[in-house]
């Protein structure tokens, strides 16, 4: 996680910038986490920001969030980074999605948080891969056309948040 690569287009990668372009995903070619990978363009006005916690209550929440969601293990976050990208129509609907990594405990895992999503326009994509797909997840809803549900869609029982062990499935 701590080389991570920022990308405008809903994109993170590990350890070099992306090398897919603006919507191509080549599976096993790169690590990345794609949290709502679309070639967003200037029709889209929009920011991403990113913060790193190191203490606070954000890393108690990280903590609990994990150790309810992962019943099986018990972690200590001592690392959280938040990306959040929020896009606007001119002047709506707004598209806001969010990616947590947290790590801890000799641990990492990452959540991915959906708002609402206006209409958009080509290919997209909301999941992960890992350099020769040892291990990868696609959200069903990201890429069949109904990603606008996102925000009610969830393998945690919390609508609108998908959470991933960064460490499954890599030996």
């Amino acid at each position: 996680f701590l080389k991570s690569q920022v990308n405008y287009n809903g994109l993170l990668t590990f350890n070099v910038p992306s090398t897919s372009g603006p919507y191509s995903p080549t599976r096993g070619a790169e690590d990345f986490i794609a949290a709502l990978w679309n070639d967003f363009d200037d029709y889209y006005y929009g920011v991403f920001s990113y913060q790193q916690y190191t203490n606070g209550s954000v890393l108690t929440r990280a903590t609990q969030d994990i150790n309810q969601y992962f019943s099986q293990v018990n972690i200590n976050a001592a690392w959280v980074f938040v990306v959040t990208w929020r896009y606007a129509l001119q002047p709506d609907p707004a598209i806001l999605f969010q990616v947590v990594l947290i790590s801890g405990s000799g641990q990492s895992y990452f959540l991915m948080n959906y708002g609402d999503c206006a209409v958009l326009y080509g290919q997209l994509e909301a999941g992960y891969d890992t350099i020769n797909s040892i291990s990868h997840f696609v959200i069903p809803d990201s890429t069949n056309g109904n990603y606008q549900n996102l925000k009610n869609t969830t393998n945690v029982n919390v609508p609108g948040r998908w959470a991933f062990n960064a460490w499954a499935g890599i030996d």
